[in-house]
């Protein structure tokens, strides 16, 4: 080829790229509504439309450290309750603890504080922003459309879990018509081995071989009552859901102490996303539900070429886009933001946010003067062109973010959790 026509051809592609790039650059624009204080109401009425009739509404987070984004999102909740119906929120927390927790307080055994504090993890119940959130469904138990909490991780954390989980499951078991509750094994030592499943933590690798013992004992016990329940029709009840999370954790924990911290990451992904379709065609089925939890999880990343941008399985998001009923149902909300800091309520450290690329959505909207907005991302689904975005944990990729999340919240600023006490 001559090298005047490799240069015209060159030239030629910067100039189409370069054009691709201004287009999704003015969509981004086109669709992109203030939320600051004087437009609020307006701002949050263009997101209610742009959800339309969606029974999930996902609400996500860079980092479980982003207190300005928590006070929008108790904004936005309190927005859909008034307005949009919705009367359930999801944490991304321990879902047995959770629905236990709520469950005693609708008996009227414990408040609505303790429920919260006992089964929602600390780097929110400790962050005073989040604060604003807890106080209005609590606000809300007055009225007959009061909002209920319920969790869908996988991961069995809290101590009102270890105390009553194995208890619980052995009741259920022993009510059911199945071979395993009439085992020696069932009556000695099933009680104290779901004990040491509780104890365990993710993040302790002390005794790692030991751990790894128990855990595939767990599974393979865990995973043979399964499929005695399955054998004997008894696997749509919530007990049985409750199972299959325990199998869940033992598989999540096996991939971390063997070091795939991938196969984890899918194993938790996947339990969350068929938690949250039993709570909404179960639990809740006549309800609609407000997701709360990180980007990374509520994103739509199922595309095959993703892992050319970062090493991650298919997100909870992904799951539930692709289910047939759910999927049309949901909207994905993601949350981004300009510069300032992040720092969880569960350690005594704040991080500065990088600067965005000048090629990234972040700097689009700076530069157009936006302190807080909403970018409604499907009108801009049928455009393939990628740009930089803070996707999660603050890190910027280049990828088509608009086919990832349905709509994003901007912010200029970020500063982190105030701490409701300090960890020493």
């Amino acid at each position: 080829m001559p090298k005047t026509t490799a240069l015209f051809l060159i030239s030629i592609l910067f100039l189409i790229n370069g054009y691709a790039q201004k287009e999704i650059k003015e969509l981004v624009l086109q669709n992109a509504v203030s939320l600051s204080e004087e437009n609020a109401s307006e701002g949050f009425q263009k997101i209610g439309e742009a959800i339309g009739e969606a029974k999930i509404v996902f609400i996500g987070e860079q980092d479980h450290g982003d207190g300005s984004t928590f006070l929008i999102k108790a904004d936005l909740i309190k927005y859909l309750h008034k307005h949009k119906g919705f009367n359930v929120i999801a944490f991304e927390s321990d879902i047995y603890s959770v629905n236990y927790a709520w469950t005693e307080y609708k008996a009227g055994n414990i408040s609505t504080d303790s429920a919260i504090k006992s089964s929602i993890y600390q780097v929110w119940t400790n962050c005073t922003q989040t604060s604003k959130t807890f106080e209005y469904i609590a606000q809300t138990q007055k009225n007959p459309n009061h909002i209920s909490l319920t969790g869908f991780d996988n991961q069995l954390f809290f101590k009102i879990g270890l105390k009553n989980l194995a208890g619980d499951l052995i009741t259920y078991l022993s009510t059911k018509p199945i071979e395993f509750s009439k085992t020696s094994y069932y009556q000695q030592y099933f009680s104290t081995d779901l004990d040491s499943l509780m104890k365990i933590f993710r993040y302790n690798n002390d005794n790692k071989a030991a751990k790894l013992v128990m855990l595939k004992k767990m599974k393979d016990i865990l995973s043979g009552i399964q499929g005695q329940l399955i054998s004997a029709n008894l696997n749509a009840d919530y007990h049985f859901l409750i199972i299959e999370n325990c199998i869940a954790y033992c598989e999540q924990l096996i991939f971390t102490y063997e070091g795939n911290e991938y196969n984890s990451s899918a194993v938790r992904d996947k339990q969350m996303a068929d938690n949250l379709t039993w709570l909404a065609t179960h639990l809740f089925k006549d309800e609609k539900i407000i997701v709360w939890a990180a980007n990374s999880h509520i994103m739509n990343n199922s595309s095959s070429g993703l892992k050319k941008v970062f090493n991650k399985p298919p997100s909870m998001g992904s799951f539930i886009k692709f289910d047939p009923i759910l999927g049309p149902q949901s909207f994905l909300l993601g949350f981004t933001g300009y510069t300032g800091e992040f720092g969880r309520a569960t350690v005594n450290k704040t991080y500065k946010i990088q600067r965005p690329k000048l090629n990234s959505i972040e700097t689009w909207l700076h530069e157009a003067n936006y302190k807080k907005s909403f970018v409604n991302f499907r009108p801009l689904q049928t455009n393939k062109e990628s740009f930089f975005m803070n996707c999660f944990n603050w890190r910027d990729y280049k990828a088509a973010w608009q086919n990832f999340f349905d709509g994003i919240i901007y912010l200029e600023n970020t500063e982190p959790c105030t701490k409701v006490f300090r960890f020493k």
